[in-house]
């Protein structure tokens, strides 16, 4: 699953759920952008509006207290966050990938 599309209805759902569902399947989710730099005016803000979607995700994934989630077309709210371990959004964020994708790890 690709968490980074399904974000926006994650902060929706039954925290808990949510929280034990990405512990569970922590193997099969991964963090990933489809973004296209050639849909921005400028590839600073391309890169501006990417680092915003990372940081606005990691901090629903990462913090265990409350979070401003929301932005650009969706209004902002406040979330509890899922608080997931450093284990967990890991793979998330970098070991899932690194294993579906030869080579993308470097």
């Amino acid at each position: 699953m690709d968490a980074a599309a399904r974000v926006g209805n994650l902060v929706s759902a039954d925290r808990e759920m949510v929280r034990q569902f990405m512990i569970k399947y922590q193997d099969r989710v991964a963090w990933g952008v489809d973004f296209n730099l050639a849909s921005s005016p400028s590839d600073e803000a391309g890169w501006q509006s990417v680092n915003a979607a990372h940081e606005r995700d990691w901090n629903f994934f990462a913090s265990s207290g409350t979070v401003v989630y929301g932005g650009g077309a969706a209004p902002s709210r406040e979330v509890q966050g899922l608080g997931l371990s450093e284990r967990v959004l890991r793979k998330i964020y970098r070991d899932n990938a690194a294993r579906w994708y030869p080579g993308i790890a470097g």
